[in-house]
């Protein structure tokens, strides 16, 4: 329960935590700001003077559960020293772990399945998320592409091609479940892919 000695952080932080556990459980348009009061024993105009909307609370959980992996998978791929072949298969592997945790696919999954009711959650996860990580990509290829490791005509439809399937594995969790392929299926998916992309693509 929160008292008036409580800070404001320790505040925020109650009512993030509880915005994940019902953001998780009962999506977008089934968790209210009154849900998320309820949950940590407090009136609603106590979390509206945090957070001015359902919107904005989102958008600031959406921050914590995958604007900080975001940096950090950028900032990998970024400053690379591997070769371009090696950082693919690292950033692959990686999406494996990402795929197979349930926090980090909730709010894919709140984006796919609520996205004709609230398209703006879906260009949020897409602005916050989905697209750094793309740009990084695509400079991964642009540096393959001038230092000669890989051919093709634009570092673009490369990056596309590339995370194609990391696209589509998330659609196909957050929409049916973390059962709907096991993880070493998963990881035999994208080994396969790396292998007939640097196939098509190597010098």
């Amino acid at each position: 329960m929160i008292t008036n000695d409580d800070t404001s952080s320790d505040r925020r932080s109650l009512i993030i935590d509880a915005a994940t556990k019902l953001f998780c459980q009962n999506g977008y348009s089934g968790t209210r700001m009154s849900d998320i009061a309820e949950a940590i024993n407090v009136t609603k105009p106590i979390v509206y003077r945090y957070f001015s909307s359902k919107e904005e609370l989102f958008a600031a959980w959406v921050d914590i559960v995958l604007v900080a992996r975001r940096n950090e998978i950028v900032e990998r791929i970024v400053n690379s020293n591997k070769s371009v072949k090696d950082e693919a298969y690292t950033i692959l592997m990686n999406s494996v772990d990402g795929l197979g945790s349930p926090i980090i696919l909730a709010p894919w999954r709140i984006a796919i399945l609520e996205s004709d009711n609230f398209p703006n959650i879906t260009q949020l996860i897409r602005e916050k998320f989905k697209l750094p990580i793309f740009l990084a990509v695509k400079e991964l290829f642009e540096r393959g592409l001038k230092n000669k490791e890989i051919q093709g005509e634009s570092a673009d439809v490369l990056a596309r091609l590339f995370c194609s399937p990391i696209a589509a594995g998330a659609s196909m969790f957050a929409t049916f479940g973390l059962d709907y392929m096991s993880r070493e299926e998963t990881e035999h998916l994208f080994i396969a892919h790396h292998k007939s992309f640097f196939e098509k693509w190597s010098v």
